[in-house]
């Protein structure tokens, strides 16, 4: 699972792909003095290209599936 580091310095929060490399992250933060906070992050991490490909794909099985419904009830 991924994780989001938060933190008062940043515009824009930090992906980590685990837990504790987040929280190393933090710990860093937080002696540098800024509050910073790990959190998990979901789908809406996802930027545009990742999101427009698995829609694709998702199309794609849509279509596969249709079509195998329609060979198998002629």
């Amino acid at each position: 699972m991924k994780f989001i580091l938060i933190s008062m310095m940043l515009a824009n929060p930090v992906t980590y792909a685990d837990k504790s490399t987040c929280e190393i992250a933090s710990k860093a933060l937080n002696d540098f003095g800024e509050a910073a906070v790990c959190i998990p992050a979901g789908d809406a991490d996802q930027n545009s290209s990742d999101r427009m490909f698995k829609k694709f794909f998702n199309l794609v099985e849509e279509l596969d599936k249709l079509e195998k419904n329609k060979v198998i009830a002629r």
